[in-house]
């Protein structure tokens, strides 16, 4: 009986690796499969249009972020408007505002802190009182 046995555990395991064999062969089978479709899965997320996207945004912000700095630049090249105010006593923009009154033919008398609060403008009292004497 011992043969017997023994063929027996040899038919049994025969089988068995039979057995493990298919299952390897299926999980080989699927590994390679998950593998090609990682693989297309890559592909189409770096040929997404966002990302086309994303990079036409980043050499915006480039461009932008170097018009902002040479703007800043010009900024700090200009006069400081209130200086000119306070020296010249009259300027551009307080002439302007007496052709704006005078425009119709109707010219209307304004307090002076109505002038600057309403132009928010920081004039001095004699920039205001040269635009009320024109």
């Amino acid at each position: 009986m011992s043969i017997s046995n023994s063929q027996q555990d040899l038919v049994s395991l025969i089988f068995r690796i039979s057995q493990l064999e298919e299952e390897h062969n299926i999980r080989r089978k699927n590994i390679t499969w998950l593998k090609h479709y990682l693989d297309e899965l890559k592909q189409e997320f770096n040929a997404r249009p966002e990302l086309e996207q994303i990079e036409v945004i980043q050499q915006a912000i480039v461009q932008l972020t170097a018009q902002v700095a040479e703007l800043q630049e010009r900024f700090k090249l200009l006069p400081i408007f209130n200086t000119n105010l306070e020296r010249n006593n009259t300027t551009y923009a307080s002439n302007e505002l007496v052709n704006l009154d005078n425009a119709d033919g109707i010219k209307q008398q304004q307090p002076q802190e109505a002038l600057v609060d309403k132009f928010a403008i920081p004039v001095s009292i004699s920039a205001v009182e040269s635009v009320g004497q024109v």
